[in-house]
């Protein structure tokens, strides 16, 4: 994931952020979910919903960013923001509870992803 922002915000400051993405298996398909961005993508397999999900999350920083509307969107996420002594980002912090639910209804998986924010 870190190459697709990195290539798309070269040219601009970027903040690096760890988000949970959890894997969860519906039937025949796995979906790919980040509950602190409540973005989600769907495939057949692990691999290609990772690779479904990079993009949903190019084209979620993509329109953001060309809003102008990052900030208002993280901070109504409950995303927390740091302005001193440097700009950061902190994302809300995932209740156990909500994860052990998903994970009982199905197989579950949780990787955390480096993700750039640009500001």
């Amino acid at each position: 994931m870190d190459r697709i922002n990195q290539r798309y915000f070269q040219d601009q400051k970027v903040i690096e952020v760890l988000v949970d993405v959890l894997f969860i298996h519906e039937d025949d398909y796995v979906v790919a979910y980040c509950p602190s961005l409540e973005l989600s993508a769907y495939a057949e397999r692990m691999t290609t919903a990772k690779k479904k999900f990079d993009e949903v999350l190019k084209i979620f920083f993509e329109d953001v960013h060309k809003k102008g509307t990052l900030e208002k969107v993280l901070l109504q996420l409950g995303w927390t923001l740091r302005q001193i002594p440097d700009i950061s980002y902190k994302p809300p912090q995932v209740s156990i509870n909500d994860i052990l639910s998903l994970a009982q209804k199905s197989k579950t998986k949780s990787i955390t992803e480096n993700i750039s924010i640009p500001i």
